[in-house]
């Protein structure tokens, strides 16, 4: 559960002044981020999700783009090359550079086409994605509460004071048990990761508390969660944070594992709702 890191940066380009530049940058950046969150939508199911129609169709669509090439190499077969030809030939030549090859600093109009056409295919992406949030959880739900389960489980077999030298005096069993902890940790930890990815997504822009992805505390077991989360850097132990410090303070705090969205993540933080009770949330999961 550690804080995402920076967005990938765009292309630099020259424009005629530096209120330009900047313009285009930004925009830029913009388009390419939109295409990378799209190419993320892509490999939801490698968490298993089965993606809805119309996502799937959408994704379809975009991946046909994006894996199109539109810079093939050319060369020109000059082996039939006559004096009754020869201005065809050239002309064939003056086309595939007009259209495909690479102006210095830009695209060519081939390139730049393919650019636009897979950022309406990506913003298509994005829009079917952030509908289909609620089903993917419900999807998700199964696999995370075996594997939050059985991480609940290995945790409680651990020393309560979890260091290499305690894990190593506490014997064979723990060993095994702080193995089993790790891998179960990488997959919640996935799941978390991709909650916070749904914040690109339309109706999902909410910032991302990486404390209450895949929790569901009251207002004392947040304290201890954010307690660990917060932990300086020079008083971290590697051994406890090999099975996520957060997620063992979550299990020794009794703290509920749950896939929130980010909209219940902010309402439960803004302290809008308490633990247990869930309002309006069910009642939308229910009606998508």
């Amino acid at each position: 559960m550690n804080p995402k890191g920076s967005e990938p940066l765009g292309f630099l380009r020259f424009a005629e002044s530096p209120q330009a530049h900047n313009q285009e940058r930004k925009h830029n950046m913009f388009e390419i981020d939109r295409i990378a969150y799209a190419q993320n939508v892509s490999s939801w199911t490698g968490l298993g999700i089965k993606l809805p129609k119309p996502l799937a169709a959408a994704v379809a669509r975009f991946e046909a783009i994006h894996w199109t090439e539109v810079s093939h190499g050319y060369v020109p077969d000059i082996s039939d090359l006559t004096t009754a030809n020869a201005e065809a030939k050239i002309r064939e030549l003056s086309e595939h550079i007009l259209y495909t090859e690479n102006y210095p600093g830009s695209l060519s109009p081939m390139g730049q086409a393919k650019k636009r056409l897979l950022d309406f295919a990506a913003r298509d992406v994005l829009s079917q994605a952030g509908a289909a949030v609620p089903d993917a959880i419900k999807q998700l739900t199964p696999q995370f509460e075996n594997h939050a389960e059985a991480y609940t489980e290995a945790v409680q077999r651990l020393p309560e004071e979890l260091t290499a030298e305690s894990l190593i005096a506490a014997g064979a069993d723990a060993v095994i048990a702080y193995a089993a902890a790790q891998e179960h940790a990488a997959y919640l930890n996935r799941v978390s990761d991709w909650v916070g990815s749904t914040s690109v997504l339309p109706g999902h822009g909410y910032q991302v508390d990486p404390v209450l992805t895949i929790l569901w505390p009251n207002l004392a077991q947040r304290s201890a969660l954010d307690a660990a989360y917060a932990l300086p850097s020079h008083r971290s132990n590697p051994t406890l944070d090999g099975v996520d410090r957060v997620l063992v303070a979550a299990v020794r705090n009794g703290v509920e594992f749950r896939i929130n969205t980010l909209a219940e993540a902010a309402e439960l933080r803004s302290g809008g709702v308490i633990a247990g009770d869930l309002p309006w949330f069910e009642d939308l999961r229910s009606a998508a």
